[in-house]
C-alpha cells in the first residue's frame, strides 16, 4: 500500500443502459443494468434530461438502494440517488439546469 492508500474498484455500478418498449415512463435498476422505456425517452426533450433519469438509476445501484431494509431507508437511499444522480450528470457534462426542468414536470404528472 503506497502512503497515500489504495484505491478498490466499486462492484455494484451499472453495467448498462437498454432500452424496453410497453413500459410505462419509467426507469430501473437490477443494480447491474439500467432499463429506460420508450415512453420516458419520448418524455424527455433533450439528452441533459434523460442523462438525469439515467444518473438517477445508477446512483441508486451506486448506493446499494435495492439493499434498503425498511421504507425509510428507502426514502432516504431515493433522496441520496437523486442527489448524486445530480452530481453525475454534472460531471458527464451536461446541464443540469436544463435536466432538472424534467423533474418539474414528472413532478406535474404526479
Amino acid at each position: 500500500m503506497s502512503k497515500h492508500g489504495q484505491i478498490s474498484p466499486l462492484q455494484s455500478c451499472a453495467g448498462w443502459v437498454v432500452i424496453k418498449t410497453g413500459l410505462s415512463s419509467t426507469t430501473f435498476s437490477d443494480g447491474k443494468n439500467i432499463a429506460v422505456s420508450s415512453k420516458l425517452i419520448d418524455f424527455a426533450r433533450n439528452d441533459d434530461e434523460l442523462a438525469l433519469a439515467i444518473g438517477h438509476e445508477l446512483a441508486r445501484a451506486i448506493n446499494g438502494c435495492g439493499n434498503a431494509p425498511n421504507l425509510q431507508a428507502r426514502r432516504n437511499m431515493k433522496d441520496l440517488a437523486d442527489v448524486l444522480g445530480v452530481v453525475l450528470v454534472k460531471c458527464a457534462g451536461y446541464d443540469v439546469e436544463t435536466a432538472l426542468q424534467f423533474l418539474l414536470r414528472r413532478n406535474e404528472q404526479v
